[in-house]
């Protein structure tokens, strides 16, 4: 096993210095969907997902931001045109498949969502410079090109890997065989292998038969929402902002209500979890 921890990674950049760490917001989203998500999606999830339901959304929601750990990310002359979510969903789709987790398309499902989680917010908006209406492969492929292949290396942060797969042991995963996973997909890779994958994600939610389509996008929208909602509520928490619209309406900030139950509202703003702690002791190994 060949881990190299040469790097803190970062998951937020305020004025080209990180204010919070990868494994901090990973913590974070974790915290938010254990105690304050969860017991409002889990059982539809379970529906939608099957019994691997809880292992997925703890896939997803490790491994949401994962293309963060890519150099280009860490350098404010690339970080404007790279977007995390692509590469992240490209670490997701070969961590499924490396993990072997029995397949109803959920190698598809999960990385899809990964790939969403920030559009059309962001990602809309990148579509929208290089001249396209919405998001294709196209858009993708000109966001890719814009980085050169020696800033898509990855750096190895051994803090954030262990507590990938600390989590993932807890669905009997084991621990040695997530970190060589880990070790295999976080090598170094070209332009030319994320776009395949992206671009098989894009065909079979695009371009299967009409009613396998319908469905993989129904299971993709399902996975998105709680996925989204315990992303901008971790990063709320995390970077002490005024929040997205996304916590905004979750939350009721200058509404009548808030969007989601109020006990969402009352337990975020009574999250006093140390993530930071937490992050160390993953490093102490």
């Amino acid at each position: 096993m060949a881990i190299i921890n040469n790097g803190t990674a970062c998951a937020y950049y305020e004025n080209d210095s990180c204010k919070e760490t990868l494994c901090e917001h990973t913590q974070r989203i974790l915290n938010v969907w254990d105690k304050c998500v969860a017991r409002y999606y889990l059982r539809a999830l379970i529906r939608v997902l099957g019994d691997y339901a809880r292992l997925l959304m703890d896939i997803a929601l490790l491994m949401h931001d994962t293309g963060k750990l890519v150099n280009a990310y860490a350098e404010p002359r690339y970080r404007r045109f790279y977007r995390h979510e692509i590469v992240s969903a490209y670490y997701t789709y070969e961590m499924l498949r490396c993990l072997n987790i029995p397949s109803n398309e959920h190698e598809y499902i999960i990385p899809l969502t990964v790939l969403l989680h920030h559009e059309p917010g962001i990602l809309g908006k990148y579509a929208g410079e290089i001249g396209e209406r919405y998001v294709t492969f196209s858009t993708i492929k000109a966001m890719l090109e814009n980085i050169p292949s020696d800033k898509l290396k990855p750096t190895r942060d051994s803090t954030f890997e262990h507590l990938i797969c600390d989590r993932l042991s807890k669905h009997n995963i084991n621990f040695n065989n997530c970190m060589s996973c880990l070790d295999q997909i976080l090598s170094d890779k070209n332009h030319n292998g994320i776009e395949s994958v992206v671009k098989n994600l894009l065909a079979k939610a695009l371009h299967s038969d009409v009613s396998r389509r319908s469905i993989i996008r129904t299971r993709v929208a399902a996975v998105l929402h709680p996925l989204v909602l315990s992303d901008s509520l971790a990063a709320y928490l995390g970077r002490k902002d005024s929040g997205t619209w996304v916590v905004r309406r979750a939350l009721g900030m200058d509404l009548d209500s808030p969007a989601e139950p109020r006990t969402i509202a009352s337990c975020i703003m009574n999250s006093t979890i140390h993530v930071t702690d937490i992050c160390q002791e993953h490093g102490t190994f």
